[in-house]
């Protein structure tokens, strides 16, 4: 004889044709709930082009290093012009020190950009955000830099394209909001 309220043993399996039970016999709910999911889909275009201009930024700011580190004369000079009561220890120190800051600072900017390059391209709204900001804070940068006399030719060709590449990520990006909204 069967339960009207449900079979007793609460991990039976329904009958045939029946749906299947929740807890204390009532009926499970449907296994989705909101809106039906997105289609994937290939991202347009426009976030294609902007992934890899993110990555274009990346190797950019890896020359960009390398550039520097071939300036440790420059580096020097700056500082001891700056500083000039410090020792000839202090001045070494202080060398090493930019020398390191600007490692660790490029090698943690390539890594966490790549990675939000990767999330721009899966259509994270969170990522776009993050982008925007990032590239306004580049473009800013750029238009503060123009006016640095102490900058190599070399830096300042590698800042002009960086300042172009983060306005046109800027561009794509908004170019690109519906594919973010309809990725939400």
């Amino acid at each position: 004889m069967s339960d009207p309220n449900g079979p007793t043993d609460p991990y039976a399996t329904p009958p045939a044709g029946a749906a299947p039970y929740g807890a204390y016999g009532s009926p499970m709910p449907p296994p989705s709930y909101g809106a039906p999911p997105v289609a994937a889909g290939p991202a347009p275009s426009t976030v294609v082009r902007t992934f890899w201009l993110m990555i274009t930024r990346v190797v950019l700011s890896i020359i960009a290093l390398i550039v520097a580190l071939n300036s440790r004369s420059t580096i020097r000079s700056m500082i001891i012009k700056q500083h000039s009561g410090y020792s000839q220890h202090q001045i070494d120190t202080a060398v090493n020190g930019t020398i390191a800051a600007l490692v660790a600072g490029a090698l943690v900017f390539a890594v966490l950009y790549v990675l939000l390059a990767l999330q721009v391209r899966k259509g994270k709204n969170w990522a776009r955000i993050v982008t925007w900001v990032l590239a306004g804070i580049g473009v800013l940068s750029f238009l503060a830099s123009m006016g640095n006399t102490t900058l190599s030719g070399a830096s300042k060709a590698i800042g002009v394209v960086d300042g172009l590449i983060d306005i046109a990520i800027i561009v794509l990006l908004i170019m690109s909001n519906d594919y973010f909204r309809r990725r939400a």
